[in-house]
């Protein structure tokens, strides 16, 4: 369940905000922020720490950025060093979106169309992350590139997430794609 809350931010000023369990023992939750600002220029970036057992394994860093209908994310797999690619893809909108995605081996060739039926449809304010060889079992050791689109123009917040042996980072996504996708 999500809350909101007014900010007052001072030109030039900063704002931070720790979110933590209310019980460290409460288990993990997945989600997701926005900022709404009633100004222009107003921008924000994200940390997230990955704990185990109390231990800090991993801090993943985002950037601010904008709803796109469309986004180009490097893919670099391989099982044996522990390597994944995936994403983290939030609909910001009060309308449900439904996300197409394809995936292109090296050469720019489509091998895969999924519509995944957690994105068909990502409902409002919804999210989720998943990593590709979770979809397709077959991409645990592949080179290529992942494209979303979001279907009639629909626009979602997507980050590209990259797990390499246990570690985690995210990296941003290029908001276009290649001509031979639809």
């Amino acid at each position: 369940m999500g809350s909101t809350f007014p900010v007052s931010i001072a030109s030039a000023g900063t704002r931070i905000f720790r979110a933590a369990p209310v019980n460290p023992a409460d288990p993990v939750k997945i989600g997701w922020g926005r900022l709404v600002p009633s100004v222009d220029h107003v921008g924000g970036v994200a940390s997230f720490d990955y704990l185990q057992q109390a231990i800090l394994q991993s801090t993943a860093g985002v950037f601010g950025g904008y709803p796109i209908n469309m986004a180009t994310m490097p893919v670099d797999n391989d099982d044996t060093q522990n390597r994944f690619t995936g994403f983290a893809v939030a609909n910001p909108s009060t309308e449900n979106v439904n996300v197409t995605l394809y995936v292109l081996d090296e050469n720019g060739g489509i091998t895969d169309v999924l519509s995944p039926p957690e994105l068909n449809p990502l409902g409002p304010l919804k999210q989720t992350a998943k990593f590709l060889h979770e979809y397709v079992p077959t991409k645990l050791k592949f080179k290529g590139s992942m494209v979303m689109v979001g279907q009639s123009g629909k626009t979602f917040a997507v980050v590209a997430l990259v797990q390499t042996q246990g570690l985690l980072t995210v990296i941003p996504v290029i908001p276009s794609k290649a001509p031979q996708v639809p």
